[in-house]
């Protein structure tokens, strides 16, 4: 059996986690749901009822990044997806890659 030992947050720490949004989320003015989405959070404390707590509180939604997703740039690592010919939607190496 195998685990990886937590390392505690400390006020201020910020992650990005990935989910399902199946019901309704609203960070600031911006909804989403039925999607996945990633979202930026902040490890930040509040007045609670039981007097000051410490959680994760949403901060935005990360926008999508196409080359972050790519399989081909993820597993062989690529240099034209960057490049400035290189259209992410229909690019002939990522289709190879994928078949």
């Amino acid at each position: 059996m195998r685990w990886k030992a937590k390392i505690p947050a400390k006020r201020g720490d910020e992650r990005i986690i990935t989910t399902f949004l199946w019901f309704i989320k609203t960070i600031g003015t911006d909804k989403r749901w039925l999607e996945y989405a990633k979202i930026k959070q902040k490890f930040e404390g509040y007045e609670g009822y039981e007097g000051y707590e410490l959680i994760w509180r949403d901060v935005e939604f990360v926008p999508h990044d196409p080359v972050y997703d790519c399989n081909l740039c993820k597993d062989k690592g690529c240099a034209h997806i960057d490049g400035y010919l290189c259209n992410i939607e229909t690019c002939e190496e990522s289709l190879k890659y994928n078949k």
